[in-house]
């Protein structure tokens, strides 16, 4: 019994840490945007790490070829395959905050990004 008891404590972490890298990496979501009138290309370079049920990294937002500096994810959770977490971009003008939920499907992750401009939904590739 305390072997049995052994093994289903060992299958029980080990798939927790599975789940858990399923979503460390790089991932990039490309897509059209329209900024004061006109239509730009905006890429988002996710660059996400689980430990546990916490999830931290860091977003690139670059707009027609020029990349901001690295938003930090903050407060992020992670529970199973759904994750959720949020940025604050500070800017001139104030800062900008942002919150993401999703989960990690297949190669992807899919969610929406809701911030005081609306709700955007996104899929990022993993890189």
């Amino acid at each position: 019994m305390k072997r049995f008891s052994n093994l289903l404590i060992c299958f029980t972490l080990l798939v927790s840490a599975s789940l858990a890298n399923v979503i460390d990496g790089a991932w990039l979501n490309e897509r059209e945007v329209e900024l004061r009138g006109q239509k730009q290309m905006m890429t988002q370079a996710f660059n996400l790490k689980a430990v546990g049920n916490k999830l931290t990294g860091s977003i690139i937002v670059t707009i027609n070829g020029q990349a901001g500096k690295p938003i930090d994810v903050l407060d992020g959770k992670l529970d199973g395959k759904k994750f959720s977490f949020r940025t604050v971009l500070v800017t001139k003008t104030g800062d900008r905050k942002s919150s993401y939920e999703g989960e990690v499907v297949g190669a992807m992750i899919k969610g929406t990004i809701s911030n005081p401009a609306g709700n955007t939904t996104f899929e990022a590739k993993r890189k």
